[in-house]
């Protein structure tokens, strides 16, 4: 299995295609080139964790049996950046992990311990802004106490009472300024909600990386149900992080990186312009990237409990960097 400091060492490309691009590979480095057949982007398969294509690309066996060789996840996005299609590296055949998962006993410990770290990232957030107003001082209280019922909390329903009600509060106290109306999934109900699409979804696709890497099966939560064709570990897992994308966008505020002429409305959605999609795409893929290492640990701390049934390690917490 890949160590940290392999992983350190790894990047992941990101690549704005044309149809008349062609990735390929040759004397071990990926090459895309342009219509002309001019290399435009050439990198080494040691130092590539995975390869992100938006757009249209021509892809060649050779691509797909070298990636399978080195362990490199390809992704291919449409240009509104909805995944529809992926070359997975995974490891195969651990069906011991794949055993414990299924008959694990402590799935509700998991969900709540997933839960808490959660709303922890969220109130770091809250915590971070220097001159807070009454309003964002409640809204820290609130969660502080949403952390403790979880103590006394014995249902899966209770939890995602507790998640809902702390989400709620988290996201009206941080877009405060922002005319927030809600969180709303894949409503496209305004620019925000769009953009936490894109951030999530990226960070979505990172989490399933590092989990492919161990060889669990995705499809099997433990605060998410079990739904077909849902990856609810997948879904479980990018919990605790999700706060980084949203520190992204509101970074992206304050600095004047997300302009409203980027954005245009289509049958009352509202959709990032093409043209602007690489800029918003390499907002988050920055911001995620930074906390890689961190979320490879998690993943990896995450793997050794399950592996040992949770009697010998400690579930792993991310936090955010100071």
């Amino acid at each position: 299995m890949l160590s940290l400091p392999d992983f350190i060492a790894k990047q992941v490309v990101l690549v704005f295609s044309k149809k008349e691009y062609k990735l390929s590979i040759r004397n071990s480095n990926f090459l895309l080139k342009d219509e002309d057949e001019e290399v435009i982007l050439q990198q080494s398969c040691y130092k590539v964790f995975s390869i992100w294509i938006v757009g249209s690309c021509q892809l060649s066996s050779g691509i797909l049996q070298e990636s399978k060789k080195f362990g490199i996840s390809i992704f291919m996005f449409s240009y509104g950046f909805k995944l529809y299609g992926c070359w997975n590296n995974q490891a195969e055949g651990n069906f011991l992990l794949r055993r414990k998962q299924y008959l694990s006993l402590n799935t509700y410990y998991q969900a709540s311990k997933i839960i808490e770290n959660k709303i922890g990232s969220q109130l770091y957030m809250l915590k971070k802004k220097r001159n807070k107003n009454l309003y964002e001082k409640e809204a820290i209280k609130q969660l502080k106490s949403c952390v403790a019922h979880i103590a006394e909390c014995n249902s899966e329903k209770s939890l995602l009472g507790i998640e809902g009600s702390a989400s709620k509060v988290y996201f009206n106290s941080l877009f405060f300024e922002k005319d927030w109306k809600g969180r709303k999934p894949r409503s496209k109900m305004d620019t925000t909600n769009t953009l936490m699409d894109m951030g999530y979804s990226t960070l979505f696709n990172l989490i399933e990386s590092f989990l492919n890497l161990y060889g669990f099966d995705t499809y099997q939560g433990v605060f998410h149900t079990c739904f077909y064709q849902r990856k609810s570990l997948v879904c479980d897992l990018v919990e605790p992080f999700r706060p980084i994308v949203d520190q992204a966008i509101l970074k992206g505020y304050n600095l004047g990186q997300i302009n409203e002429e980027h954005f245009q409305i289509r049958k009352g959605q509202t959709h990032i312009n093409p043209k602007h999609l690489k800029h918003y795409s390499g907002m988050f893929l920055k911001a995620l990237l930074e906390n890689k290492e961190e979320m490879f640990l998690y993943v990896q701390g995450y793997y050794r409990f399950v592996i040992s049934n949770g009697d010998k390690r400690e579930f792993p917490v991310f936090v955010f960097k100071e």
